[in-house]
């Protein structure tokens, strides 16, 4: 079902794969941190820029572990 990326590199022409498995593992992890910080949210009575501040640094810190995301060498 999740048959990982491949393509050759420009320079030394070997294949190189990204796994989109673990990618849409992250992408639920952080659906799942979402869904609990707006749970907290009702549940506190927290304000929409304490809501706002939150929901942009769990998108930032997407943003940082997907910039991470190691490629592999296919052999």
């Amino acid at each position: 079902m999740f048959r990982p990326l491949e393509w050759n590199c420009k320079n030394c022409n070997k294949k190189i794969t990204l796994n989109f498995k673990r990618r849409v593992i992250v992408g639920l992890a952080f659906i799942g941190l979402f869904v609990i910080l707006y749970a907290i949210k009702n549940t506190t009575g927290m304000t929409h820029p304490i809501w706002a501040v939150l929901l942009i640094i769990c998108t930032i810190g997407a943003i940082f572990i997907s910039a991470f995301d190691s490629f592999k060498k296919a052999e």
